[in-house]
């Protein structure tokens, strides 16, 4: 929420993007590493923007009897609106 700078306000060097927001932010980046469930975990970090929202929307894992969809998409919007 810099207007008129393309940076992270966080990260100084980083262009603020969706991907940066949502995956590569460090606090993004360990809250992703907790909850992801550890054999999925290496395609999290290495797949285009759609591929990684494809994935995680139809994963149909279950962590701790909650649907890892669900977890996900709260995760993605508790972080959306603390950095905003």
């Amino acid at each position: 929420m810099r207007l008129g700078e393309p940076y992270c306000k966080f990260c100084r060097d980083e262009v603020e993007s969706i991907t940066h927001g949502l995956l590569d932010f460090p606090l993004a980046h360990v809250m992703c590493m907790h909850l992801a469930p550890l054999e999925d975990g290496d395609n999290l970090f290495h797949s285009s923007l759609f591929d990684w929202i494809q994935l995680n929307l139809f994963m149909g894992n279950y962590i701790n009897g909650v649907d890892w969809s669900v977890m996900w998409e709260t995760t993605c919007h508790s972080l959306w609106f603390w950095r905003n």
